[in-house]
């Protein structure tokens, strides 16, 4: 059976809450970037209606750090928590018959 293109398929109450927590996370950085962009980078005197190229560049130039910086702390996040995942639960790892056989011969 098909389903119509504009039905959500079955999500769970954890999943709406994780797909609600990152929509938020987007917005707020969004949000956190548009202001640190344009404080930096606008005229503070307001005399000028349209945004000058100078300004322009500068939130061009600003964006692209914040989005760079941003992509740079969520892989070393990652990271991070791979590394912290692997120390607290280290692979299990079988012997196998070469060290069975091995250690044997070692007794």
């Amino acid at each position: 059976m098909m389903t119509s293109p504009n039905t959500m398929p079955d999500v769970s109450d954890a999943q709406m809450k994780i797909l609600t927590h990152m929509e938020e996370m987007v917005v707020d950085t969004f949000n956190r970037m548009r202001l640190t962009c344009a404080t930096k980078c606008t005229n503070k005197k307001f005399d000028v209606s349209d945004v000058i190229k100078q300004e322009a560049v500068c939130i061009d130039r600003c964006v692209a750090k914040y989005m760079e910086f941003h992509d740079l702390i969520g892989k070393r996040l990652s990271r991070d928590k791979d590394t912290y995942d692997l120390l607290s639960n280290p692979p299990v790892f079988e012997k196998t018959e070469v060290e069975n056989s091995t250690s044997d011969n070692v007794r």
